[in-house]
């Protein structure tokens, strides 16, 4: 009798063959794009990259995909790129039910160094941002003469304008809110 008790909880356990996850376990699914080649120029589905935020968390480019992305290319010692952080909160929460998100990457710290995670947490304290992702990236990330190997960078900032559908459709050099908020309104319409 026994021997058919352990016989039936064990098969009966043996039937499940991979257990469900606990509370304290986290499945990571890879998310495969849709597309098979990527560059970073208009018209195209930029390359995927995966940097540190101001939490110290690892965030990829990807992860956005299905939200329109306003794509800032900054230093931080550059006087406009500093007018435009104090609008990148802002501008996020204007396009909220948009779902648009505010994504800036530093590329270089105020000595011109790569930014380290100290640097971007002053950023986002500097200038009052609080959901909008500031991530700290590099020079590695540019490149002007492959747009496969990176980013055209003709001034600071850039900005890239990547649409739900994580296609790159305009660019703009320097900054001007106007300009900005204009670039975003034609991509939100889907207009070319």
């Amino acid at each position: 009798m026994f021997y058919l008790i352990f016989l039936f909880f064990c098969c009966f356990g043996c039937n499940d063959p991979k257990p469900s996850p606990t509370e304290t376990e986290t499945a990571v699914v890879e998310w495969t794009p849709p597309w098979s080649e990527c560059e970073n120029s208009i018209g195209n589905h930029p390359c995927d990259w995966t940097l540190v935020d101001q939490s110290g968390d690892e965030r990829s480019l990807y992860e956005f995909y299905g939200r329109p992305i306003v794509l800032d290319l900054s230093a931080m010692w550059c006087y406009p790129c500093n007018v435009a952080a104090f609008d990148a909160q802002e501008i996020q929460d204007l396009y909220a039910s948009e779902d648009l998100v505010y994504l800036t990457v530093l590329i270089e710290n105020r000595t011109g160094s790569p930014p380290e995670l100290i640097d971007i947490q002053s950023w986002v304290s500097d200038y009052n941002i609080t959901t909008a992702p500031v991530l700290a990236g590099s020079r590695e990330l540019l490149n002007n003469s492959d747009p496969k190997l990176g980013y055209y960078l003709e001034g600071w900032p850039t900005f890239y304008f990547i649409n739900n559908e994580m296609v790159m459709k305009s660019y703009l050099k320097g900054y001007s809110r106007e300009m900005l908020e204009a670039e975003i309104d034609i991509m939100l319409l889907g207009l070319e």
